[in-house]
């Protein structure tokens, strides 16, 4: 046999007007035997992948890379009815459609996989739950996504599993919510993770003194590292101090420069670029509009920027330019980097962010006397906002709005 033969299923059309043709059974089959013909073709480990994807732990990924073409082999699987190699390749295919940010396929395959899921162990449960949660999160869809979740939890049978479903409920609540239930949730979730979270003013000052004193210290203790005792709570921790900075620093800005310091002290320690890039951005914004010191912002931005250049990340890029927007002094740099930052999030498909990125970039076309440009993106975030339901970023597109028109709002 030729080895580089494959397996061509033509048009769709040509495909669908085909298959209607024959009966059930003839269809089951057929996509039976194009499924393992991928199979063969593509020299998929079958057992080893199906067994790897069933035993894996909540947040333990497969150790099989899926297959080149798993979106083919969750197709025909699921429609020859094979349960077992549907949900696994169909969770693959979800995580798979995630990691190239197609959001709505990812979507549909980890609906597929959760709804084939039901007599499979709690973690391969969690698993398609959790995925699912996370895209509707990305997309915009935060009351499913609430529920979803909440699922996710009840599923969980480790910490782990159940404070990083609990962290991406706080990231609904940074979106949705008021600033202070963004504030509380958070604190709750580093308590839950083992953090010490300072609760009076008096108690935040102690925590920064000491913050300042280990970041003096740490070139005579290079190998001191987070006081927290596993490194999953350490990232997961960096994560939660980043999404608390910013309605931190408007509510409490001494406990937003506190999160900050912290969570870029830990980040040192961290070999994971997502961690680093979060905490040197969110401190530059701190450093900025806190300290005033707009130098060491640059170098800060800089460095995020150069960390996620260098990881080829689109999502790291696109964090990185959109909060350098936000931490420069001069307008025409901060448009730039908030455009940059708009498109890599526009591929990406996070709905909250492209939005958000449409304000800073109003705010700077009126500093640039731009006022016709800058109402235009007001409106158009103003309309995004609401029918996301996103309360807090509708608000904000009021005050920028306002500030473009002189107070002279449509409404």
């Amino acid at each position: 046999a030729d080895p580089d033969i494959r397996v061509d299923t033509y048009h769709d059309k040509i495909r669908e007007a085909t298959l209607e043709q024959l009966d059930e059974g003839r269809r089951r089959e057929l996509h039976r035997h194009l499924g393992e013909t991928i199979e063969r073709l593509d020299l998929v480990p079958v057992e080893e992948l199906l067994a790897s994807v069933e035993s894996a732990s909540h947040t333990d990924h497969s150790k099989f890379d899926s297959p080149p073409r798993v979106y083919d082999l969750a197709h025909h699987f699921c429609q020859a009815g094979m349960e077992r190699k549907a949900l696994s390749y169909s969770l693959l295919a979800g995580e798979r459609a995630k990691s190239q940010f197609a959001l709505p396929e990812s979507m549909r395959h980890f609906a597929t996989a959760e709804a084939l899921s039901q007599s499979y162990a709690r973690a391969v449960r969690y698993r398609a739950i959790a995925g699912l949660g996370s895209i509707q999160l990305l997309a915009g869809e935060y009351a499913d996504a609430t529920k979803t979740l909440d699922r996710a939890i009840k599923l969980a049978d480790s910490d782990r599993a159940r404070m990083t479903a609990r962290a991406s409920q706080a990231e609904i609540i940074y979106k949705t919510g008021s600033l202070n239930e963004c504030i509380n949730a958070c604190e709750a979730s580093l308590r839950d993770l083992g953090f010490r979270v300072p609760k009076s003013s008096r108690g935040v000052l102690w925590a920064l003194a000491g913050n300042w004193l280990v970041e003096r210290l740490a070139p005579l203790l290079p190998n001191r590292g987070p006081h927290v005792d596993q490194a999953w709570k350490t990232t997961l921790g960096i994560r939660i101090l980043h999404l608390m900075t910013y309605p931190a620093t408007f509510c409490d800005p001494l406990r937003g420069i506190w999160s900050s310091s912290l969570g870029y002290g830990l980040s040192r320690y961290c070999d994971d670029p997502s961690s680093k890039v979060m905490m040197a951005t969110v401190k530059s914004y701190t450093t900025a509009w806190l300290r005033g010191a707009f130098g060491e912002a640059r170098r800060l931005s800089d460095e995020a920027v150069s960390i996620a250049n260098d990881s080829n990340d689109i999502s790291l890029q696109a964090q990185a330019y959109y909060l350098r927007s936000t931490a420069l002094n001069d307008f025409e740099e901060m448009l730039l980097a908030s455009n940059t930052g708009r498109e890599l999030y526009l591929s990406i498909g996070d709905a909250w962010r492209v939005t958000y990125s449409h304000l800073v970039a109003s705010r700077c076309l009126s500093d640039l006397g731009m006022p016709g440009r800058s109402i235009a993106l007001c409106s158009q975030a103003f309309q995004a906002a609401t029918s996301l339901q996103q309360r807090r970023l509708a608000q904000a597109c009021i005050g920028y709005w306002g500030h473009a028109t002189n107070g002279n709002l449509p409404f």
